[in-house]
């Protein structure tokens, strides 16, 4: 009897757990995009007023995140300095997998920051910002819709969890 109770218990904390860990996941993906977001504000100062080189830029403006954006520049400053013929969208990419790949980011915000990758490596100055203001807007817009649907989402996955585990630990009654 009280094994039963146990385990019934069990399952009700652990389909809670999982509302909470999808709750935390969107709590992750607003920080990262907020980062991201600083980021190309920052890149964008030290291109058009520090007229910093693309590496500097980033080792610049990685001291000033926190991870794991911080730790994507300073892979990108690092690489691009030290790059032997590999392109710019490569370096780009394999530090997006490296750093980025966890933190809870949609593949349609990995798309987006993989197609601003893909341009800044070989504009000049004047387009690289453009590119960044294009890279910006789209993550306020999405960072926008994910705020207005968060506190929605968030219930219902909390809400999810403790039913589902109401509903298991019913039926295995």
């Amino acid at each position: 009897m009280y094994v039963k109770a146990a385990g019934m218990l069990l399952m009700i904390l652990g389909s809670v757990g999982i509302g909470l860990s999808l709750d935390f996941s969107m709590n992750t993906r607003a920080e990262v995009l907020r980062s991201l977001l600083r980021m190309t504000a920052l890149l964008k100062g030290e291109i058009s007023f520090g007229a910093s080189s693309l590496p500097e830029a980033f080792a610049q403006i990685q001291r000033r995140l926190a991870m794991p954006v911080s730790g994507f520049l300073e892979f990108l400053a690092k690489e691009t300095e030290q790059a032997e013929g590999e392109s710019f969208h490569i370096i780009f990419k394999k530090g997006m997998e490296r750093y980025l790949k966890g933190c809870h980011l949609t593949r349609e915000d990995l798309e987006n920051l993989e197609a601003l990758g893909m341009q800044l490596g070989f504009l000049d100055q004047r387009n690289q910002i453009h590119q960044l203001e294009l890279y910006e807007q789209e993550t306020e817009r999405m960072l926008r819709v994910l705020l207005e649907e968060m506190p929605a989402r968030k219930k219902v996955c909390r809400t999810l969890g403790v039913l589902g585990g109401l509903f298991l630990a019913i039926v295995l009654l």
